[in-house]
Protein backbone atom coordinates (compact mmCIF):
# COMPACT_ATOMS: atom_id res chain seq x y z
CA UNK A 1 0.00 0.00 0.00
CA UNK A 2 2.67 2.52 0.70
CA UNK A 3 4.48 2.15 -2.03
CA UNK A 4 1.42 2.78 -4.61
CA UNK A 5 1.24 5.78 -2.35
CA UNK A 6 4.58 6.74 -3.34
CA UNK A 7 4.37 6.02 -6.89
CA UNK A 8 0.53 7.49 -7.36
CA UNK A 9 1.99 10.82 -5.65
CA UNK A 10 5.07 10.65 -7.85
CA UNK A 11 3.38 9.96 -11.41
CA UNK A 12 0.68 12.29 -10.80
CA UNK A 13 3.05 14.93 -9.74
CA UNK A 14 4.51 14.24 -13.05
CA UNK A 15 7.91 13.65 -11.30
CA UNK A 16 10.45 10.44 -12.33
CA UNK A 17 11.96 8.80 -9.21
CA UNK A 18 15.28 11.10 -9.56
CA UNK A 19 13.26 14.50 -9.57
CA UNK A 20 11.47 13.36 -6.53
CA UNK A 21 14.19 12.37 -4.84
CA UNK A 22 15.81 15.61 -5.41
CA UNK A 23 13.19 16.98 -3.75
CA UNK A 24 12.71 14.98 -0.83
CA UNK A 25 16.60 14.61 -0.32
CA UNK A 26 16.92 10.74 -1.02
CA UNK A 27 18.79 8.78 -3.37
CA UNK A 28 16.64 8.01 -6.68
CA UNK A 29 17.58 4.31 -5.86
CA UNK A 30 15.70 4.22 -2.57
CA UNK A 31 12.59 6.03 -4.38
CA UNK A 32 13.11 3.02 -6.88
CA UNK A 33 13.52 0.15 -4.02
CA UNK A 34 9.99 1.26 -2.43
CA UNK A 35 7.92 1.43 -5.55
CA UNK A 36 9.64 -2.18 -6.15
CA UNK A 37 8.46 -3.68 -2.94
CA UNK A 38 12.25 -3.99 -1.98
CA UNK A 39 12.26 -1.82 0.92
CA UNK A 40 9.47 -0.85 3.69
CA UNK A 41 9.67 2.66 3.93
CA UNK A 42 8.69 4.56 7.11
CA UNK A 43 5.43 6.23 7.57
CA UNK A 44 8.06 9.40 7.56
CA UNK A 45 9.73 8.29 5.03
CA UNK A 46 6.44 8.14 2.57
CA UNK A 47 4.94 11.72 4.26
CA UNK A 48 8.35 13.00 3.27
CA UNK A 49 8.16 11.49 -0.47
CA UNK A 50 4.20 12.71 -0.84
CA UNK A 51 4.73 16.26 0.40
CA UNK A 52 8.06 16.63 -2.27
CA UNK A 53 5.60 15.81 -4.64
CA UNK A 54 3.38 18.53 -3.46
CA UNK A 55 0.24 15.94 -1.67
CA UNK A 56 -0.34 15.48 1.28
CA UNK A 57 -1.69 12.99 3.48
CA UNK A 58 -5.05 12.82 5.36
CA UNK A 59 -6.49 9.89 7.12
CA UNK A 60 -9.74 9.21 7.64
CA UNK A 61 -11.82 6.81 9.95
CA UNK A 62 -15.07 5.63 7.86
CA UNK A 63 -17.25 3.70 9.54
CA UNK A 64 -16.56 0.71 9.75
CA UNK A 65 -13.26 1.39 11.91
CA UNK A 66 -15.54 3.15 14.02
CA UNK A 67 -17.03 0.37 16.28
CA UNK A 68 -13.44 -1.02 16.54
CA UNK A 69 -12.23 1.94 17.87
CA UNK A 70 -14.83 2.14 20.04
CA UNK A 71 -14.33 -1.07 21.82
CA UNK A 72 -10.74 -0.05 21.72
CA UNK A 73 -11.55 3.05 23.67
CA UNK A 74 -13.74 1.44 26.04
CA UNK A 75 -10.94 -1.24 26.73
CA UNK A 76 -8.19 1.31 27.69
CA UNK A 77 -11.22 3.35 29.86
CA UNK A 78 -12.05 0.04 31.95
CA UNK A 79 -8.37 -0.65 32.18
CA UNK A 80 -7.72 2.84 33.50
CA UNK A 81 -10.76 2.20 36.01
CA UNK A 82 -9.38 -0.62 37.33
CA UNK A 83 -5.99 0.77 38.11
CA UNK A 84 -7.04 3.49 39.61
Amino acid sequence: MLRSLVREARKRARLTQAALGRRAGVPQSTIARIESGARTPSTDLVERLVRAAGFEIRVRLGQPALPRLQELLERTSAAGRRRG
